[in-house]
C-alpha cells in the first residue's frame, strides 16, 4: 500500500529538522495511521523526495542520516541494500534511534 500525499509530506518535513528524534516519531506516526503501510513503503517516500533519511531493519530497526551513515549501519548489520529492502518490505514497526 502507498503512502498519502499528505504522509508523503509529513515525513519529508520531518526530515528538514534533521532530528533523528523527529524524524523517527513522523514514521511512528505514519504507520500508526496507516495500518497497510510498510517501512519499505516509508524509505521509498524518503528516497522518491530526495532525502538524505534512511531506514536500516536490522539487526533493529534504526534510522540514520547521509549515505556513508547508511553505508556503515549496513555494514555493522551484515546486510546489502538489497537484503535491507526486503527486510523493510517485510516490517511494518516503528524505527529506533541508533
Amino acid at each position: 500500500m502507498t503512502l498519502s500525499l499528505d504522509q508523503r509530506h509529513a515525513l519529508l518535513i520531518a526530515e528538514r529538522s534533521r532530528d533523528i528524534d523527529v524524524i523517527t516519531a513522523a514514521v511512528t506516526a505514519v504507520l500508526a495511521t496507516n495500518r497497510g503501510a510498510t517501512l519499505l513503503d516509508v524509505e521509498m517516500a524518503f528516497r522518491e523526495g530526495g532525502s538524505p533519511v534512511y531506514l536500516i531493519a536490522s539487526p533493529t530497526l534504526s534510522v540514520v542520516i547521509g549515505m556513508p551513515a547508511w553505508r556503515a549501519a549496513l555494514d555493522r548489520a551484515g546486510l546489502t541494500p538489497e537484503a535491507n529492502q526486503i527486510a523493510l518490505a517485510d516490517k511494518a514497526g516503528a524505527p529506533r534511534r541508533p
